[in-house]
């Protein structure tokens, strides 16, 4: 892992806002998300990886939604060999606020993701990988619909006893869950 460009990125949510929408573009970075502990609600992404990685970040609201999109891109079409190197962003969610709903949108070339998404008051979590394995430690206790869409592994570990919609899937994966605790309907075709 490259450390020689750091970023740090703050996003605070207004109040109105109860959907948020998180568009990550990487290169070969690993990602893990993790609740915010701050007594501002806020979104903060932390990137470390190589000086030739040039990091952007925007914030659009729209009504009762905030869109938050971070993209890496590399500085030159040929970075340097000593440029070049796997990067971590780490981004925390906000917890104990308003938001319910929560899109996440990750595209890269490689990367591992770990999601702890605890704390959140969320009622919704929609994620969607274009690459790499998903790991989620832990799931809010008001979360009622999970959708996650991977290309690799997805670990799901123990789904939270209030989830009652599950959709998993993989292209190229396994899915692997504990439901013991969850009260899943069953879907008819």
């Amino acid at each position: 892992v490259r450390t020689d460009n750091r970023k740090v990125f703050t996003q605070i949510i207004e109040p109105q806002i109860t959907n948020v929408n998180i568009v990550v573009n990487t290169l070969n970075t690993e990602l893990t998300v993790i609740p915010d502990t701050s007594s501002t609600p806020t979104i903060n992404a932390e990137f470390t990886g190589s000086r030739d990685s040039r990091i952007t970040s925007d914030f659009q609201v729209d009504g009762t939604a905030g869109t938050f999109t971070l993209v890496e891109t590399q500085s030159s079409s040929f970075p340097s060999l000593e440029g070049l190197g796997r990067g971590t962003l780490k981004v925390s969610l906000p917890i104990g606020i308003t938001v319910k709903q929560m899109n996440i949108t990750i595209a890269g070339r490689s990367g591992d993701i770990t999601f702890d998404p605890t704390g959140a008051a969320l009622t919704d979590l929609s994620v969607t990988m274009a690459t790499g394995k998903a790991t989620f430690n832990a799931f809010p206790p008001t979360l009622a619909t999970l959708s996650v869409t991977s290309v690799g592994d997805l670990e799901l570990g123990t789904l939270p006893a209030s989830l009652n919609t599950l959709k998993a899937s993989t292209s190229t994966g396994k899915v692997t869950f504990d439901a013991t605790q969850a009260s899943l309907k069953k879907r008819r075709r």
